[in-house]
């Protein structure tokens, strides 16, 4: 890493105060800019799961995006699926 980055790492250091935290690589993960993206990436998720689903959300819309969801955990008998919405 570089002392640019380094240091600017450093202005978040009072976040340890409040909780754990890890530094992530900026390569080991992907900017999701739109909803459909959003839920294309959780439908290749969901189909993928091979044991259990754990979902926490604010809230579970209805629009097509989550009944397709719905739909591919349906389909999937036997998967746990455990759910928290706020």
């Amino acid at each position: 890493m570089n002392t640019s980055s380094s240091s600017c790492l450093n202005k978040f250091d009072w976040i340890t105060n409040y909780g754990p935290s890890f530094v992530i690589p900026a390569s080991n993960f992907e900017v999701l800019y739109e909803p459909k993206d959003f839920f294309q990436e959780l439908n290749n998720i969901f189909a993928n799961a091979k044991q259990r689903i754990y979902i926490s959300s604010l809230y579970f819309g209805t629009d097509p995006y989550e009944y397709k969801l719905v739909d591919i955990v349906f389909k999937k008998k036997t998967i746990k699926v455990i759910s928290l919405f706020n």
